[in-house]
């Protein structure tokens, strides 16, 4: 039975990060890059497998053996709406087997075909890294957080996800649960109150409900929407503009469209000027303003 240091991973559809709570408080674990956020994305080379940043970084030259958006995918059946509808957009692609998706990618000269499970293992043993790193100690336990509308099926592929990485899940919890159990331990008033979460990510949006009174959190309701996050705002809210398609890929279209995804992860992660920002694409630019 483990006694160690038990971390708390946000495993996002777009990025992830890993928490530990010391001294009294949270403290959000930065990567070897120093940011608190790590890209929820791997890469298969002819060499090496590449992780958050790395992989984020090659996705232009690399598209189809590089993996994202995999929450998407995680316990859904081959033939799920969301799964179909994705394969219209991913620039990798995903084979049918016995009813289960699978990724299929090139890596080291071999063809590999994956589970979501085990690509979000992938991207947790990061996050473990990144956790052990900071604490100078192995970690096996883990409460990792998932989407309110994730079903049964969709929250023990993550736990096995997690056992895939060598962690111990402690427990799922609703990302805007999570949130509001974030607030409530800061507050002093200890009065009942009523709190309204939003929790928007890069790819999904997810709301709670939750009564708190006396350290005690009562959830009362949650919903969410797969494709209310911060890339699907910025595709039907922004401006676009064609360009001549990049010889090199063929006018391929879902590879300009994870290129474009990757520049609005870095928006998300990074926008330093609030009021605008431009992404090169492989296929065309778009262009973000705010009123």
């Amino acid at each position: 039975m483990s006694t160690g240091a038990a971390i708390g991973i946000d495993l996002g559809t777009s990025f992830s990060c890993v928490g530990v709570f010391d001294h009294g408080r949270v403290e959000i674990v930065a990567n070897d890059q120093g940011h608190r956020t790590t890209p929820s994305c791997v890469a298969f080379t002819d060499k090496e497998r590449l992780f958050g940043g790395a992989a984020m970084n090659q996705m232009a030259m690399n598209p189809t053996n590089t993996v994202f958006d995999v929450k998407r995918l995680i316990g859904r059946t081959f033939d799920d709406e969301a799964v179909q509808d994705g394969m219209k957009h991913w620039p990798y692609k995903v084979a049918n087997s016995k009813g289960r998706p699978k990724i299929e990618v090139e890596y080291c000269g071999q063809t590999k075909r994956l589970l979501a499970e085990q690509i979000s293992s992938m991207v947790l043993v990061k996050m473990k890294e990144i956790a052990e790193a900071y604490l100078g100690e192995k970690v096996t336990d883990a409460v990792i957080t998932v989407p309110a509308y994730f079903n049964v099926k969709q929250r023990q592929a993550t736990i096995d996800a997690g056992k895939i990485a060598g962690l111990h899940v402690l427990r799922l919890i609703n990302e805007p649960t999570a949130a509001a159990i974030a607030y409530g331990l800061e507050r002093r008033d200890k009065r009942q109150c009523n709190v309204l979460v939003f929790d928007w990510g890069g790819g999904t949006f997810n709301v709670s409900i939750l009564s708190i009174a006396n350290g005690t959190f009562e959830v009362k309701a949650v919903s969410g929407d797969t494709h209310l996050g911060v890339y699907e705002m910025f595709i039907f809210g922004g401006e676009s503009k064609p360009v001549m398609p990049d010889p090199e890929v063929g006018g391929h279209r879902q590879a300009g469209e994870a290129h474009m995804s990757n520049g609005l992860s870095v928006v998300k992660a990074e926008m330093d000027d609030p009021n605008y920002a431009r992404i090169p694409c492989i296929v065309y630019t778009v262009s973000l303003m705010e009123d």
